[in-house]
């Protein structure tokens, strides 16, 4: 039987209550920070906000997201080379859609398709790569974080998120193995008020919203207090939803619900001088009903996450310096411990549609646990006549303790007329495949120098080092021979790049990149094995994917238009995939093996125009074509061509932005054997946001109300990304449809 949902913690009905009724309760909020202004105002305890503080640069801040959007994209505040192409998904935007996840966050990225696996839970497809793969790297707040590849845009929500930056593009030369096709780099809400003083509360917010798709609900609190230089933050969020419904009915075990929240400690003695501790943590339980790790979907399998979980601690530094050597250095240290039972239910039936067979399988994944950090550094210089520049230096390490897989599980058997049980047969927890580690230290320099007033030129390499090891037991007696002369590995790579941005007039910059990328392989397919129907073999000898890619774009703005456009060719060699029927000691297995060769193209474009005062028109567009050069096939789940155009009206100080946008994509039919072929669809939605302190009263200074219609009409379309099994039927869940039309209202108060 599939799992069914269950009742949401009462610590989660317990955030919900509180942040409706905090939220619902404005006028006191408002008088009440009337007063304390009047008060503030004469005092040595002001809370006058200062200049933003953050410790992965230089902090823009937040525009309005009931003002128009203007023609300006956001500047990135990410480490990247100047020449390289960054998009930024700001908290206006955040604000004014309420995504139920990241993955709906990354959705309005250029060259990003998602494939879900759930009503929370999905990848993304970053130039041609399932992040499921490890090839484009994930980063919270300028820290890695690995160890969950499938389910990490489930660890961190919306409401916690300042902004998303995603470096499209080998980013490998700063961020190392797995920015083969680029980086995500989450970057949370930072507090930004004066901490001098004695200690007291300088603000915060509650908000709750609601989605009649899946009667979903959101509550979340954050409160900051600050005196004698520190600032003290903390934030509580709660998110649930039943089963989603699409046009084609209702998707079971999509349903989910989770609670996390974090406590972040700066430490600012002096402008310019900040040390931060953060914990975070995030408790979550999620079905898969299709797409990765949930194919076919009902009636034939029903896996969730129950639960899964993330401990999460940093140390940050960030200092900038007028004399000496550097004059601003970064550094963070960090430690991620990861849990996560996966509960599998697998049916079998009869010809005739009969149930004979339930194989419930619990998994136990306890690790890994991820330490790691890095420090990085920055050096002014001039050269007269030969101009500017700035060099950048910096090393990084991580080491990853991985436990090995235990599992239990219970067969059912059926008698396929009358559904009564016949046997039953339980095997007890137990320790499947040995405990491995993976440990990696990472050093860059970047240079960029601009000998004209035009030009920048950005070169720089980096050397990366890993070292992989697994231990021996428990393992099938066959494998034990292999494993000792091949459970221990190292491995080292070099890559670089050179980049050009040239202004050719105030409006107009043309950019240019070259780059190298590789991903070294994890240590869970170096020594990953399966002793199922087919018995799947380790390959220490893993070499690592390495690739070379070229950049050419160009960006023109002229106070009232704003457009990029990038067109890229990326080839890559010794892609890792999974050989079958290799011969191994008389028997045929499968094994990961370094046996594939790719050429990716594409062009990716995204503008703004301020057509009026009042009126914005936005939109995005992004082709793809993937090849594989050894036998001259399509990739599987390559998004042709896909795009999303918009209109904003807001005018100016109205207190109210409204929004209609359609996303689209182009037919797949020209497909690989491994997927099913997918239909273009048009996806229209609605947003309103409004100030009512401007709209209604200054009683409700601080608060805004958001609505949205998404899937207007309630549309039943899959995303071209979505994993699929064609060993099994097409259906609603194979590949995954995609949530049908949706209502949303969200409250917000802050203060």
């Amino acid at each position: 039987m599939l799992y069914k949902f269950r009742k949401p913690h009462r610590a989660l009905v317990l955030v919900l209550l509180v942040s409706a009724s905090y939220a619902q309760l404005p006028l006191y909020a408002a008088s009440a920070q009337d007063s304390s202004t009047e008060d503030d105002t004469a005092s040595s305890n002001s809370s006058t906000v200062l200049a933003p503080i953050t410790v992965t640069g230089k902090k823009t801040g937040r525009p309005s997201a009931t003002e128009p959007m203007g023609a300006t994209f956001a500047e990135p505040e990410s480490a990247h080379q100047a020449s390289q192409t960054v998009s930024v998904v700001e908290r206006s935007w955040i604000d004014t859609t309420t995504p139920k996840s990241t993955v709906d966050i990354l959705a309005d990225v250029p060259g990003v398709t998602i494939s879900r696996n759930g009503g929370l839970g999905g990848q993304i497809y970053l130039r041609g790569f399932n992040s499921n793969d490890w090839r484009s790297s994930f980063y919270i707040d300028g820290n890695r974080f690995r160890g969950r590849n499938t389910l990490q845009y489930m660890l961190i929500a919306p409401e916690e998120i300042e902004r998303v930056e995603v470096i499209r593009g080998p980013a490998s030369l700063l961020y190392g193995s797995d920015a083969l096709t680029g980086v995500v780099n989450v970057i949370t809400r930072q507090p930004d008020y004066d901490t001098s003083g004695d200690w007291r509360i300088a603000g915060g917010g509650s908000s709750v919203s609601y989605n009649s798709n899946g009667n979903g609900l959101v509550g979340s609190q954050d409160l900051t207090i600050v005196g004698h230089d520190f600032d003290i933050t903390g934030t509580l969020t709660g998110r649930r939803s039943s089963d989603y419904e699409s046009h084609a009915g209702t998707v079971e075990n999509s349903d989910y619900k989770a609670l996390g929240g974090s406590v972040v400690v700066g430490y600012t003695p002096v402008e310019g001088q900040r040390l931060e501790f953060v914990y975070r943590d995030q408790y979550v339980e999620s079905g898969r009903a299709g797409g990765v790790g949930g194919v076919p979907g009902a009636p034939y399998r029903a896996a969730r996450e129950d639960p899964l979980q993330v401990h999460m601690g940093r140390v940050n530094y960030s200092g900038d310096f007028t004399d000496g050597l550097f004059d601003h250095i970064e550094a963070s240290a960090y430690v991620d411990k990861f849990y996560t039972e996966l509960e599998v239910q697998a049916n079998t039936f009869n010809s005739a549609g009969q149930l004979t067979r339930n194989t419930a399988t619990r998994n136990y994944v306890v690790d890994p646990t991820v330490i790691g950090g890095n420090v990085k550094g920055s050096i002014p210089w001039e050269q007269g006549e030969w101009g500017t520049g700035k060099t950048t230096v910096g090393l990084d390490w991580m080491h990853e303790s991985r436990s090995g897989g235990e599992s239990s599980s219970v067969v059912t058997n059926y008698n396929p007329s009358t559904g009564a049980v016949t046997s039953t047969t339980s095997t007890a927890r137990t320790k499947s495949s040995p405990d491995t580690t993976q440990a990696n230290i990472g050093a860059f320099m970047l240079n960029e120098w601009t000998p004209v007033d035009p030009l920048t030129i950005s070169l720089g390499g980096r050397y990366d080092w890993y070292r992989t090891t697994s231990d021996l037991s428990p393992l099938p007696s066959a494998l034990l021979p292999y494993f000792e002369d091949n459970n221990d590995s190292t491995n080292s790579a070099l890559t670089g790049g050179a980049g050009f941005l040239y202004r050719l007039t105030p409006e107009f910059d043309i950019i240019g990149n070259i780059g190298t990328s590789y991903r070294e392989p994890q240590n869970s397919e170096m020594f990953a094995f399966t002793n199922g129907a087919t018995l799947t073999i380790p390959n220490p000898g893993l070499k690592p994917e390495e690739g070379v890619s070229y950049e050419l774009g160009a960006a023109w703005r002229n106070g009232d238009v704003g457009i990029q456009v990038t067109g890229f060719y990326n080839r890559y060699r010794n892609l890792i995939v999974t050989a079958q029927n290799v011969l191994y000691e008389g028997t045929r297995v499968n094994q990961r093996q370094n046996v594939g060769n790719a050429e990716i193209t594409g062009v990716e474009a995204e503008m703004r125009w301020q057509a009026t005062d009042s009126i914005n028109i936005f939109g995005k567009i992004s082709t793809l074509h993937a090849t594989d050069v050894d036998t001259n096939e399509t990739l599987p789940y390559i998004a042709p061509v896909t795009g999303s155009i918009g209109l904003q009206y807001s005018p100016p100080d109205s207190g109210y932005s409204l929004i209609a946008n359609a996303e689209w994509a182009g037919d797949k039919h020209h497909i690989t054997s491994s997927e099913y072929p997918t239909d273009g669809y048009i996806v229209a939605n609605l947003y309103g946001r409004f100030d009512l302190e401007k709209m209604i009263s200054e009683n409700y200074k601080g608060t805004t109300l958001t609505f949205g219609i998404e899937n207007i009409f309630d549309t039943e379309y899959v995303s071209p990304s979505t994993t699929v099994s064609v060993a099994s039927a097409r259906s609603m869940y194979n590949p995954l449809v995609e949530p049908g039309r949706s209502f949303s209202l969200k409250l917000e108060h802050r203060f």
